[in-house]
């Protein structure tokens, strides 16, 4: 199997994109993690049609007081089995979904060009 070498936010934004079809594709629940500015909820933006279509959940991203509880009052209320969402927190996922199966993209890697900033302030574009 080839080795992916992903080097900028674009190739990131369109793995992730396709990833989060192809899990979506196959049933699988999905988690976009990365840092703030990673692309995240905007790819959550661009994939609800076509999550909703296929009967998918997106979900609002959990907080760290979040429980299993949490999820299942989401899944339950919306009598959906299929969710899809993003989220910057490894430990909050892990005590959140911890019977949850899912694929998590890592979008962590880069930031979009446009939002990031020096500590100023001013941007580095």
């Amino acid at each position: 199997m080839a080795t992916l070498t992903i080097t900028n936010f674009q190739e990131q934004y369109e793995y992730a994109k396709n990833a989060a079809l192809n899990a979506i594709e196959a049933g699988q629940n999905v988690v976009l993690w990365g840092r703030a500015r990673s692309g995240k909820s905007h790819l959550l933006r661009e994939l609800r049609s076509h999550a909703e279509d296929n009967d998918y959940l997106p979900m609002p991203e959990l907080s760290p007081g979040d429980t299993v509880k949490t999820v299942n009052m989401y899944l339950n209320y919306t009598k959906k089995h299929k969710w899809i969402m993003g989220s910057n927190c490894l430990d909050t996922l892990a005590k959140s979904l911890k019977y949850q199966p899912f694929v998590l993209i890592n979008m962590d890697e880069f930031e979009y060009p446009k939002y990031s900033k020096l500590r100023s302030g001013k941007a580095l574009v």
